[in-house]
């Protein structure tokens, strides 16, 4: 079978099909706390922002559904990464 290349570094800023397969894969769907949407719902989010010098990597990479992955860009949030690849949102004082 054709094999696709799934870590893509700086060349892409968008994640690619193969890898929003691969993130659906490992990650279930959303990956907020809680949250049960599902995969097909969700779209991929670079936990380093691209602006910022992230990669288009699965490793920096995560499915948020169109909810969190708001608040993920919400400068009003912090963000901590917890355990099994789960991420949890917190209002700043």
């Amino acid at each position: 079978g054709r094999r696709e290349v799934l870590d893509v570094g700086r060349r892409k800023r968008l994640f690619t099909r193969a890898q929003r397969i691969a993130l659906a894969t490992r990650d279930r769907g959303c990956t907020a706390a809680g949250c049960h949407t599902a995969a097909w719902f969700c779209p991929a989010h670079h936990d380093q922002p691209w602006a910022t010098g992230g990669t288009t990597d699965l490793t920096n990479g995560r499915l948020l559904c169109p909810t969190h992955h708001r608040t993920a860009h919400d400068p009003r949030y912090e963000t901590r990464v917890l355990a099994e690849h789960q991420i949890e949102f917190t209002l700043r004082c």
